[in-house]
């Protein structure tokens, strides 16, 4: 049988507003009722009241959800002649009062707890004398332990007598010095907690559901959503980034619901609000059929059922799940070559782009070329690197760093540092640097202090700390280490002409040495003497003059040999070279550019 679609709604609206989940002591959103209604199809019938109904489909929905009745809390206000009778009712009916004092014209005004059922015996009592006993219904609230203990704010808005015995959720009134938020309709006392709630999920829940023209909800509400949605609106698309973290321990399985680009950096020490990682305040046993772990179990494992500590717990020491289209993407980031350019080899995963580019710059910055002590540019050579989204960027640039030494020359970049030590301490100072290979740059100081600027390995750095502070003995401070630059490299354009001058130097060849005497013609055969000129290190050619010198280094040939060489191929000579067509070495350059 079809029933019009606003029964439905009328009567999941009654029992939202009459009944809580009793493991989280909130009530259902009037949708989550409505659907499990027709799933379960609920029979209404047309004729009866709609309290009735909302009793009967309670009943039906118990044996598939946990859900109960609310607990009441209602208003009365009696005749002073009338306290005594009206404490005995109460008492019958099992109700606890919170809250009683003495109201103008000399009568009695009882704030109480009562259970569903007992509203009627109290109204029937209200009714026998109805000119000087008053029943408002407050609202419906659940049950919890500390209730009765707590202090009660007095009732702002009421409902009167002749309304349906049916307790209707009440909004208070906020003070006037609150500050309100005008999608949500919440209030706040202070400024702090006002920008908290622009940044909660909740706030950015109701702006989805505003843009879609739907009703907002309140906060309860909010918190009653079902798990499983993982706090999306009502007719969103599922979210795609949604990272869940597992973790197994003391024999049960724990998961959270995190955003995954966050995960990381919570773990890096990046990001520190929690709120901004979890995208459910719940701790599951499976995300993704919405059950949560109980608190006995978080207590078991973790020694506490506190969700917010059992949640970093788990984000620290989880396993990161992905998905499968995540899976896919990251898989895509196994490239053959290790290309931090913007171009072809770049993956398209935001996240893996992302963590690409920052090895690469860290490479780039921490690594020289050891030939010439400059920096390589943000492009690197074929490694065959597999990126590993869960590890940091710092870890992995390290493991490139070792993997690109066996592709091409390149080097951690020296340190340079400062040590001040006593000048009595100098001897022993400057016979370490020399055991770990370090190159003093500036020597300079006192009689009393010896000042010395090295530059030094990375690696090296913690000894030579541990060195210089003398296990301690710095009373007096003349002992210190300081750090100038954490990457030393060579400044400025780097000119062929540079280079060639350094090599001409290395190999003993000054072209502006003055000219001695060619010793006297020998008489004795001798061999054919050595070719004459500068030679090249890579090609192995050798040019008369400098001119010659300086146009080989720019020639094809030369740079031919240089990729040749950073492959570890051979090198050849330039009658092989000629024997190639322009076509051959235009297309070699492109398949290692």
């Amino acid at each position: 049988m079809h029933y019009p679609y606003s029964m439905f709604q009328e009567v999941a609206s009654v029992i939202a507003k009459t009944s809580v989940n009793p493991e989280i002591s909130r009530p259902y959103p009037v949708s989550a009722i409505e659907q499990t209604m027709q799933k379960i199809h609920v029979v209404l019938t047309p004729h009866e009241p709609v309290d009735i109904q909302a009793l009967g489909a309670l009943q039906q929905l118990k044996r598939i959800m946990p859900i109960v009745r609310a607990t009441m809390k209602v208003h009365v206000t009696v005749a002073s002649t009338d306290v005594r009778h009206m404490q005995s009712t109460l008492e019958s009916l099992g109700a606890t009062i919170l809250e009683q004092h003495s109201g103008a014209n000399g009568v009695l005004e009882c704030t109480c707890l009562i259970q569903p059922g007992a509203f009627g015996g109290v109204k029937a009592f209200v009714s026998e004398h109805a000119t000087r006993r008053v029943l408002r219904v407050v609202e419906c609230i659940p049950l919890d332990e500390d209730d009765v203990n707590l202090p009660k704010d007095p009732p702002v808005i009421v409902q009167a007598l002749e309304a349906p015995p049916v307790p209707v959720a009440v909004v208070v009134a906020p003070a006037a010095s609150t500050r309100p938020c005008s999608t949500c309709g919440g209030h706040f006392a202070d400024t702090a907690q006002y920008r908290e709630h622009f940044r909660s999920t909740w706030h950015r829940y109701n702006l989805k559901m505003k843009a879609k023209l739907e009703p907002i909800v309140d906060e309860a509400t909010f918190l009653a959503l079902d798990a499983a949605a993982v706090q999306r609106p009502k007719g969103q698309k599922r979210l795609t980034n949604v990272a869940i973290v597992r973790l197994k321990k003391g024999g049960c399985r724990f998961e959270v619901a995190c955003y995954k680009n966050k995960v990381v950096n919570w773990r890096n020490k990046i990001e520190t609000q929690l709120d901004e990682v979890l995208q459910s305040h719940d701790v599951f046993v499976n995300v993704s059929k919405g059950k949560r772990a109980t608190a006995d179990d978080m207590r078991k494992v973790f020694g506490t059922d506190d969700v917010d500590e059992v949640a970093k717990l788990i984000i620290d020491l989880g396993e990161l799940q992905v998905s499968d289209g995540e899976r896919a993407a990251f898989n895509q980031s196994y490239v053959s070559v290790f290309h931090v350019l913007v171009g072809p080899f770049l993956p398209h995963d935001r996240h893996t782009c992302s963590l690409f580019q920052e090895i690469a710059t860290i490479v780039a910055e921490k690594c020289v070329n050891p030939e010439s002590n400059r920096p390589y540019p943000r492009a690197m050579k074929e490694i065959h690197y597999s990126l590993i989204p869960n590890r940091s960027a710092k870890q992995q640039a390290l493991e490139v760093i070792s993997k690109l030494q066996d592709h091409m020359p390149i080097t951690r970049a020296k340190m340079k540092v400062q040590v001040s030590v006593p000048a009595k301490d100098g001897k022993a100072m400057k016979k370490y640097l020399e055991q770990h290979n370090a190159a003093v740059l500036e020597q300079k100081g006192t009689s009393d202090v010896l000042r010395l600027i090295c530059l030094i390995d990375p690696g090296a750095y913690r000894g030579l700390d541990a060195f210089v502070l003398n296990d301690g003995d710095n009373v007096d401070g003349s002992r210190s280490l300081e750090v100038l630059e954490l990457s030393c490299h060579e400044e400025g354009e780097h000119s062929i002409d540079a280079e060639i001058s350094k090599k001409t130097e290395r190999l003993g060849l000054n072209a502006d040495a003055p000219s001695v005497a060619p010793p006297p013609p020998s008489t004795t055969p001798s061999a054919a003497p050595a070719p004459v000129g500068r030679p090249c290190s890579t090609c192995g050619g050798a040019f008369v003059d400098t001119a010659l010198y300086r146009e080989h280094f720019r020639s094809e040939w030369h740079r031919y040999n240089l990729k040749l060489k950073a492959k570890k191929r051979p090198v050849i000579d330039q009658a092989a070279f000629d024997t190639l067509s322009s076509h051959d070495v235009h297309r070699f350059f492109e398949t290692l550019d």
